[in-house]
């Protein structure tokens, strides 16, 4: 793990704040597989410098901090915050045995 994978929602949150409709623009990405070498697993790093690279990033990678954005008191912001609530129950939900 990175230092970069360590401040980020690991790959599998990231989906699926993605599959539930949550979308950030956030500072950092996950890159998929082999993207600069084979054998490399995902890796997060920064959206500015994977731009310039001829691959599409998995999905955001979310800080906590970013996450917290979404929470504050604005009208699109409940929406947001509903559907975050919704995306962590879902992956809960999938954790158990």
């Amino acid at each position: 793990m990175s230092a970069l994978e360590g401040i980020a929602l690991s790959l599998a949150e990231s989906q699926a704040l993605a599959e539930h409709g949550i979308i950030l623009d956030t500072a950092l990405v996950w890159v998929p597989a082999d993207a600069i070498m084979d054998g490399d697993p995902p890796f997060v790093y920064y959206r500015e410098d994977v731009k310039s690279w001829e691959v599409e990033p998995l999905c955001s990678a979310p800080t906590l901090s970013e996450l917290l954005d979404v929470l504050e008191p604005r009208q699109s912001s409940v929406e947001k915050m509903i559907a975050l609530a919704h995306a962590l129950i879902a992956l809960h939900d999938e954790a158990k045995p």
